[in-house]
């Protein structure tokens, strides 16, 4: 009878496995599984190697848009890869997509993130230098060089248009707020590229209305986080809009600053790890609107 158990059970997991393999193999584009073997680029930094990895769709075309995407804590660029979707969309869109590696998977984004943030890592020589890295080992377009990220990446996504604002065009952050209620606050004063803030309904650490205490974390509302960007660009009083068209999104300063809510929790909008409906989600699809409707050449 034992024998029989266990014999069923094997049979059950082989089936089991070879189900999911086939259902992989279906709904994963040929780009999903090529990363799944791709190893990670290197450069030095002092005296340390930061990896990243790279997703050049068409080395035949020339001045290619560049997204630097930026992982979120306890992540690493080839489940970011995955989960968003954006080297699929790259690919469709003709731009080059970077997805950098924190140290001990984490950023040090100014006030956050756990190991990178506590040993001061420095994430902005790191980035500064990965882009003219990028720049020499790929045909770019200066004038179209972005920055995204989630999570702790969307907080090193802020800071780097605020230490960085000769180098990208637009950025944007996902589930990340601009500071904590302990009063560390990014300095954004030099930041003056436009900027995408897409938060979420229902995420645990950074609430819409209220700060939140979660463990270590202490994440200022998206609210409070979208009045501080609107401060630095004096666009005024930002508030939650009634519109007919998209109820969701809002538009102040012509284009200068976005906000976004999106009906979820703490993790980027849409993944495609769960739901393949789509190559590439709408949030990422827009967050590439948002970023690509925007040029160098217009903040000069």
């Amino acid at each position: 009878m034992l024998l029989t158990i266990t014999k069923f059970i094997g049979f059950s997991f082989l089936a089991a496995l070879l189900i999911a393999i086939i259902y992989l193999l279906i709904v994963f584009t040929k780009r999903d599984i090529a990363l799944l073997f791709e190893r990670n680029k290197s450069i030095q930094v002092g005296n340390t190697a930061r990896n990243y990895r790279v997703f050049d769709p068409a080395a035949e075309v020339d001045n290619k848009p560049v997204v630097f995407f930026f992982h979120g804590l306890r992540d690493m660029p080839k489940w970011a890869e995955l989960y968003t979707g954006l080297s699929n969309l790259a690919k469709e869109e003709q731009f080059i997509a970077v997805y950098p590696q924190g140290l001990h998977d984490s950023w040090n984004g100014g006030f956050c993130c756990d190991k990178a943030f506590e040993q001061n890592i420095d994430d902005i020589e790191f980035v500064r230098q990965l882009v003219e890295t990028i720049k020499t080992d790929y045909s770019v377009d200066e004038a179209r060089i972005y920055t995204a990220g989630f999570s702790n990446g969307g907080v090193l996504s802020q800071r780097l248009l605020a230490e960085l604002p000769e180098t990208f065009a637009a950025g944007a952050s996902a589930m990340a707020g601009v500071g904590n209620a302990k009063g560390n606050v990014l300095n954004i004063s030099q930041a003056k590229a436009p900027i995408m803030l897409m938060h979420a309904t229902n995420d645990q650490y950074s609430a819409v209305d209220e700060t939140r205490q979660v463990n270590r974390f202490q994440f200022l509302s998206a609210k409070a986080t979208w009045q501080a960007w609107a401060d630095q660009y004096g666009l005024g009083e930002v508030t939650i809009k009634d519109t007919e068209a998209d109820p969701d999104v809002w538009t102040y300063g012509d284009n200068q600053l976005i906000t976004k809510l999106y009906e979820t929790s703490h993790r980027w909008p849409q993944w495609r790890i769960f739901s393949f409906k789509n190559e590439v989600p709408d949030s990422t699809r827009e967050m590439w609107e948002f970023l690509s409707s925007n040029s160098r050449k217009e903040l000069e």
